[in-house]
């Protein structure tokens, strides 16, 4: 039997489907770590399993719920005001001879920036969702035009889930950076 004309433009929209869905896995799994490390309380021996129970507590999060953790917990907007965090041990933890304190990480930027930034990961979210749950709804993939039109798409998608993959291992690494200027001040 003879493929029709569009078969092997159709494969390559398949390819480059998985090539995004792919990254954005990537990119949520890097996104669920950050989340999972961006603030730990408690006593020095037991950092790993709060680690453990931050990484168990956003291991099922959507990427939306991602998201609004990301812009609610880790970028804010500048207060006018100081903020006053009050991290305190358990009772039971200061009762412990050990050492108590805080890990928290958060970066303050002004309200329009904080408001770009939640707009673009919307627009990040939004395009995940239409890739994982509406493409091939959406897309003519039994026609050459419709193959054509789908990867140029998809061409589209990857550049910005990629620009958004590049942001996010650079936020990563300046979190790293920060804890371990942190750990050798302590």
């Amino acid at each position: 039997m003879e493929e029709p004309s569009y078969a092997a433009l159709q494969r390559e929209v398949q390819r480059k489907l998985g090539r995004c869905l792919i990254v954005i896995q990537q990119y949520e799994l890097l996104l669920k770590e950050f989340l999972a490390k961006r603030e730990i309380p408690g006593v020095l021996s037991s950092f790993p399993e709060k680690l453990a129970e931050n990484v168990s507590a956003v291991a099922t999060n959507t990427m939306g719920q991602l998201v609004g953790e990301l812009t609610k917990e880790y970028f804010q907007p500048a207060s006018p005001e100081p903020v006053q965090y009050q991290t305190a041990p358990s009772p039971v933890e200061a009762e412990n001879p050990e050492v108590w304190f805080s890990i928290r990480l958060r970066v303050s930027m002004t309200l329009d920036a904080h408001a770009q930034l939640k707009t673009d990961l919307q627009e990040l979210v939004d395009m995940r969702n239409d890739l994982v749950h509406h493409f091939v709804e959406g897309q003519d993939l039994m026609s050459d035009e419709g193959c054509i039109a789908a990867d140029m798409y998809l061409e589209y998608c990857y550049a910005e889930i990629d620009r958004h993959w590049v942001v996010l291992q650079d936020w990563a690494a300046s979190m790293t950076e920060a804890k371990q200027a942190a750990a050798s001040y302590i």
